[in-house]
């Protein structure tokens, strides 16, 4: 497995009724997915996990978060647009934050929207499109295949 140098994090981000934020990517890999993306390079170093989680949650939904804590770290195989076919993950619960969602990146998102974990359930069995990240090695690990 050729890792990707560059980490990718992942934000589990929960309402009080229970619903999960999702994506619908367009782009590479298309479907379904939580807010996530790769670690970059800043001032020459590697940004850390908790930086990257930070940013990402506010690029593509446009909340800030406020109180982050660590649910995943797993290095699995999964192709990125990077041509690589690895990543080390880490994948955080957005225990607080500010804002509303918002769909940030239209050009890479189709929607965002709010979910049960159930639906998300239901989507899968469907056979609609899933990130294959997500699909394959992040929903068994918190119990959403």
């Amino acid at each position: 497995m050729k890792l990707c140098p560059f980490d990718s994090v992942g934000l589990l981000v929960e309402n009080k009724k229970g619903q999960i934020l999702v994506l619908e990517r367009k782009k590479f890999p298309p479907g379904l997915a939580f807010p996530a993306g790769h670690l970059d390079i800043v001032a020459g170093q590697k940004e850390t996990f908790e930086a990257a989680a930070h940013r990402e949650l506010r690029e593509e939904t446009g909340l800030t978060a406020k109180k982050l804590r660590l649910l995943l770290e797993k290095t699995f195989p999964n192709p990125c647009s990077k041509g690589f076919d690895g990543h080390h993950w880490q994948v955080f619960i957005v225990e607080e934050w500010d804002g509303e969602p918002t769909l940030m990146e239209p050009e890479k998102h189709a929607r965002l929207w709010w979910i049960f974990p159930e639906e998300i359930q239901d989507w899968v069995r469907a056979g609609k499109p899933t990130d294959p990240a997500w699909l394959k090695f992040i929903f068994p690990e918190i119990n959403l295949s």
